[in-house]
């Protein structure tokens, strides 16, 4: 009966029906904006529901009609299902915030969409376009439509109801479109997690801040594929689809936080520190990132257009890419690294695609469907293409620097070890041979060959004295060692103390590579006075790296090549340099303290270390006050050691100090180093 009053109304009755949305299974999908039954309100996004549903609808909905974010969009119109059965159809948009209100057992029940809305308030959670409604066969309900643009985001404003089969249609045509950057989201996310878990297992054993800044630029990276994608296969994970407007505001702030650690990163892995101006420009650089990345969200929190975020988009590209090729060319030409092979590799990978991502941007090719990149978030996914690269180029970079670093504690043990087995075997070897001579001396022999056996014990005395000086020559030595290691300690204690870590750092590298070559000089009663110049210019740094601008030195040397034609005791310099700085220079007053180092080549070799220090009197006064400063051992030390060189060598080293004097006043202290031929 029901049917038969139905098809009556429908061909004898139009006029009742005007106004009504018909729909059938034989539908596609209706537009609002072609149906005249649609009636058309605007009002502010605070509007609530109970507020609307008084006032009286009185515009017609048209094609020019544009919803925003202050300025939303209400649309009244009556839905008739037309088919003899239950049917599922779907209310369609593409805004970011849909939802519909209908009336079902005198109750308006709410159902909301959009791809800005959460997921857990989302009716469908299957998409953000559709939100299903049900309407039993011949059954007749007004519709409530309200649809409203995102803050930071330009919606494509086509809303309409679509049938089941249209639903379907979409959804697959929607996952064709989103599978390319599916499927690479998961591999990137995968690939990055498990190098993420590998650097933060090395920073926990090592505590070294190039794994620091490493490990927080790939949880930064992580952290960006989640809230750059909605439609991560990951959804347990997903921040994008369970708070996507929170998504849109941090994409630009994380973005430039990693950017920030990956210039730390550099900055320790290149050592590029030791390289004053450009250090200094990169961590400046460094910070800048940071910095816009919090201005950059607090900017995003305020009621921007999407005109403003666009400008700065493209502003902070146009001022970034540039200052980043120019300090990738200064990092080529400046610094010499075993690892700027790889930064080349990496940072090539990382620059491209962001190019190329920025490009993509820009000209629209993501909905293109010619193009190459016609896939969802194409822009984004080719990014982090290129940052999966420089990943994966710094990993291989990471490796080799472990593997670098272990060789040298390994050559550094091997020539420790080797310098202990050689000693000892000196020790026993001097031990075997005098148990045997004195085995051999029998008292038959003394008796019998007088004369002979007290030449040969005479012989034996000279060279068991020979070998006993050398041993001493070798004890002070390793005296000067520990000397020289106490100051030095000294001076990274005080660099400590002062709080300049970075010049601690820089003066402990120093001090390694000093001590490593003190190390290898040790094995030799001497070395040539260009190899001796070499650790004093490393030494000579050190300081300057301790004590800043309060002194200046200066090396006078003609030509380094006739240095090596003379033989010096190694570390030999070094005290009287060390006696000048801490006892002549550091206790001085003076506005401009100077060292001055010559070599001059003549008729020998004179080599003269002069200071404008407090001189040795003042010097002898200021510890005699000070009960806790007590006088070098250095001197003493090198007195004893020139004695023996001079003994065992026929080119003698002359040692002369004297105090310099200005108006009747010390003025400083000047020591020479003279090379003479001993006379036959």
């Amino acid at each position: 009966m029901k049917n038969l009053i139905f098809v009556i109304l429908l061909l004898f009755c139009p006029i009742f029906l005007f106004g009504q949305i018909h729909l059938s299974r034989d539908m596609t999908l209706k537009e609002l904006t072609q149906e005249s039954g649609v009636r058309l309100l605007y009002t502010d996004k605070n509007k609530t529901f109970e507020e609307v549903k008084k006032i009286d609808f009185k515009s017609s909905y048209s094609s020019k009609d544009r919803a925003t974010y202050e300025k939303v969009i209400w649309l009244k119109f009556s839905l008739m299902n037309t088919d003899n059965y239950n049917e599922t159809y779907y209310i369609y948009s593409e805004m970011a915030y849909f939802s519909y209100y209908q009336k079902i057992e005198d109750k308006w029940r709410e159902n909301n969409g959009g791809y800005l809305t959460p997921l857990k308030d989302r009716t469908e959670r299957r998409t953000a376009d559709f939100i299903p409604i049900q309407i039993k066969p011949y059954e007749e309900t007004t519709i409530y439509v309200r649809i409203q643009e995102g803050r930071l985001s330009l919606s494509n404003q086509k809303t309409g109801i679509g049938t089941k089969a249209f639903f379907y249609e979409t959804a697959y045509k929607q996952e064709e479109y989103n599978r390319p950057a599916a499927i690479f989201s998961l591999i990137y996310f995968a690939g990055l997690s498990m190098v993420f878990i590998f650097i933060g297992m090395m920073y926990v054993f090592n505590r070294e801040t190039v794994y620091f800044y490493y490990m927080f630029y790939l949880f930064f990276q992580l952290l960006y594929s989640l809230i750059a994608y909605p439609e991560h296969p990951l959804e347990f994970i997903n921040i994008a689809r369970y708070y996507p407007e929170m998504s849109i505001l941090l994409t630009e702030t994380v973005q430039f936080i990693f950017i920030g650690f990956y210039v730390f990163f550099i900055y320790k892995l290149l050592d590029i520190s030791k390289i004053s101006v450009l250090g200094k420009i990169v961590r400046i650089f460094a910070w800048l990132c940071f910095l816009y990345a919090i201005g950059v969200f607090i900017f995003y929190l305020n009621d921007i257009d999407l005109r403003a975020k666009s400008l700065t988009f493209v502003i902070s590209r146009i001022v970034v890419m540039p200052i980043n090729l120019a300090l990738i060319i200064w990092i080529l030409f400046k610094v010499k690294h075993k690892l700027i092979n790889y930064f080349v590799i990496a940072h090539l990978f990382f620059f491209v695609g962001a190019l190329i991502a920025v490009y993509i941007a820009f000209t629209g090719l993501k909905t293109n469907p010619e193009s190459i990149f016609y896939f969802e978030n194409s822009a984004d996914m080719v990014f982090q293409a290129g940052l999966l690269g420089e990943v994966i180029c710094f990993s291989f970079a990471l490796s080799l620097r472990v593997r670098l670093i272990q060789k040298e504690r390994r050559d550094t043990v091997r020539a420790y070890i080797e310098q202990l087995k050689e000693n000892e075997k000196i020790q026993q070897e001097m031990n075997e041979e005098l148990d045997k001579k004195v085995n051999e001396k029998t008292e038959e022999l003394l008796q019998v060959y007088l004369d002979i056996e007290k030449q040969r014990k005479l012989e034996l005395q000279r060279e068991f004295d020979q070998k006993l000086k050398e041993m001493e020559t070798m004890a002070l030595r390793s005296q000067m060692n520990p000397h020289f290691l106490f100051n030095s300690m000294n001076a990274i204690k005080h660099l400590i103390m002062k709080e300049s870590l970075e010049d601690a750092m820089h003066y402990l590298d120093n001090f390694s590579i000093l001590l490593r070559s003190v190390l290898q000089n040790s094995k030799y009663d001497a070395i040539t006075v260009e190899e001796e110049l070499e650790v004093l210019k490393l030494y000579l740094s050190m300081e300057k790296i301790r004590l800043g601008d309060e002194y200046s030195f200066e090396i006078k040397v003609e030509k380094n090549e006739e240095l090596s034609m003379y033989a010096i005791p190694s570390l030999l310099l070094q005290p009287i340099v060390e006696n000048a700085i801490w006892h002549g220079l550091i206790p001085s007053a003076k506005e401009k303290k100077e060292l001055i180092i010559s070599f001059e080549i003549q008729d020998t070799l004179v080599i003269s270390i002069r200071d404008n220090g407090i001189g040795r009197s003042k010097s002898s006064e200021k510890e005699s006050e000070d009960f806790e400063i007590h006088q070098s051992l250095g001197l003493k030390i090198l007195r004893d050691r020139l004695a023996l060189f001079n003994h065992f060598q026929e080119t003698k080293i002359k040692m002369d100090i004297i105090d310099l004097e200005e108006n009747n006043a010390p003025s400083g202290t000047l020591v020479t180093f003279t090379y003479k031929i001993a006379q036959k």
